[in-house]
């Protein structure tokens, strides 16, 4: 008698336990039976289970992109103005140099039929440049002035738009281009005593570039692209100053007249995107 009184006790501990845990657990779970999965009858939609937005099926992925390459740049000079009665003052020649240039972007990827269309903000910096220019001198007396002009901390901020096809599993083309801004440090300088001629100016412009390349995707995650683009900051102006009195009457750094500056560069590009790359962080 005292061993039935005591298994029917465990039972009834066993039995309350259980229903504890289930409560703890939340609800359960109603799985559709083995006949109804067999006659391929259609699961209700509260026995589908939910995906998670990090998958690797998800539409839109986050990346992220690291890059450098050369820029073969040009640095041109402009402008005319008549500082001096009867001197036309004209800068003008350009620097030819290549610089290295890197960078980095962060953007989104939407995944398409043929491929992927992003978006994406980059920032790139590059090398310096300095070489010979002249400031043409016509109408007086005074002779055209060699001058040495020199572009550094050349810098870009982009938004890019992006269109990648892809031609098998693992290669693709992409083209696009974007619009943003850039700058670079102007200074020439020319150190004839017969008109010594300075100028110094940081330039913010408007700033655009267009492209192209072959992208070969590593994995899932990982896709290594080669690309080629065209980069351009529009228009700067730069003060040019005198410190030659007997040519502008006694006033020192007297004031001649705007040098006008452009940069442009061709530029080819090794870039290796990851896509979700704190997707083991967050899981």
């Amino acid at each position: 008698m005292r061993y039935s009184k005591a298994i029917s006790a465990s039972l009834v501990l066993l039995v309350g336990s259980s229903v504890a845990m289930a409560e703890d657990l939340g609800q359960l779970i109603d799985l559709p039976s083995p006949s109804a999965t067999y006659a391929n009858e259609p699961a209700a939609a509260e026995d589908v289970l939910p995906v998670s937005l990090s998958d690797d099926t998800s539409s839109t992925r986050f990346y992220v992109a690291g890059i450098v390459g050369a820029s073969f740049a040009t640095l041109t000079n402009g402008g005319s103005f008549e500082a001096i009665p009867s001197n036309v003052f004209s800068p003008t020649g350009s620097v030819n140099d290549t610089l290295f240039t890197g960078g980095g972007a962060v953007g989104m990827a939407f995944e398409k039929p043929f491929g992927q269309l992003r978006m994406e903000l980059e920032g790139r910096d590059r090398g310096a440049m300095s070489g010979p220019t002249t400031l043409a001198i016509s109408g007086g007396t005074f002779l055209d002035q060699a001058v040495n002009t020199t572009a550094s901390g050349v810098w870009s901020f982009m938004t890019n738009f992006w269109c990648d096809y892809d031609l098998t599993d693992t290669v693709g083309l992409y083209g696009g281009g974007g619009i943003g801004i850039g700058g670079y440090q102007y200074q020439t300088t020319s150190p004839d005593p017969q008109l010594v001629v300075t100028g110094a100016n940081t330039i913010n412009s408007f700033a655009w570039q267009i492209g192209t390349g072959v992208t070969y995707q590593i994995s899932r995650r990982v896709t290594f692209d080669v690309g080629y683009r065209f980069f351009s900051i529009g228009n700067g102006s730069t003060p040019l100053l005198t410190s030659n009195n007997s040519a502008t009457g006694g006033a020192p750094y007297t004031f001649l007249g705007n040098s006008l500056s452009a940069f442009t560069a061709s530029e080819l590009l090794l870039s290796v995107r990851i896509y979700e790359p704190f997707r083991g962080l967050i899981r």
